[in-house]
This record gives structure tokens, C-alpha cells and sequence, in this order.
């Protein structure tokens, strides 16, 4: 899914993986920070909503780099606060959904 109506940057915090994420990510157009030992989780999680805050940024969408959420499925979720049906949206990848 296009997510070109929704975004204006992607913000990649890089916690000194060993792997190609970073020169992925830029590749893809994303604006990666590195941070400059590795700060576990937590700390970077903190770092990236600090920093997308700084940037002045409406909305922040928060998607593990490990594959467990649908990087297709954000469109939908924004568009639900968007649209005043929610101020907040926070899926679960232990809860398996049945349509």
C-alpha cells in the first residue's frame, strides 16, 4: 500500500545493528539516526519519539524492524485517526485477528 498521502519522512533509529537495516532504510528514502552505542529498546524507542517530536510530527507510527507487524497495514490505522475515530491506535502482535 502507498503510504505517499500519509507520510512526509521516515525516521529509522538505528541501535548499531551489525546488518544492512541502515543502508536499507536509506536506500528506501529514510532519514536513519544512529545511535552511537547501543541503548537497548527501550532507550530507542524513547529516541525516536523524541526526536519525531522535535520534528513536529502529527502522527508517529511505530513498526518493529524484526518482520512482526504488516508494514501494509499503517495506511488503515492512520487514516482511523485521521478520520476523529481514535487519538490513539496500538495493535498487538499476540492477538491474532479473524476477519
Amino acid at each position: 500500500m502507498d503510504t505517499s498521502q500519509f507520510v512526509n519522512e521516515i525516521l529509522v533509529i538505528n541501535d548499531r545493528s551489525a546488518d544492512k537495516t541502515a543502508d536499507a532504510a536509506i536506500s528506501a528514502g529514510a532519514t536513519v539516526l544512529d545511535n552511537i552505542v547501543n541503548c537497548g529498546l527501550g532507550k530507542t524507542i524513547k529516541r525516536g519519539y523524541e526526536e519525531a517530536i522535535r520534528r513536529g510530527s502529527d502522527i508517529v507510527v511505530h513498526i518493529h524492524a524484526d518482520g512482526q507487524y504488516d508494514p501494509n497495514e499503517p495506511p488503515e490505522h492512520i487514516r482511523t485517526i485521521l478520520d476523529n475515530k481514535a487519538d490513539v491506535f496500538s495493535g498487538s502482535s499476540g492477538i491474532i485477528m479473524y476477519k
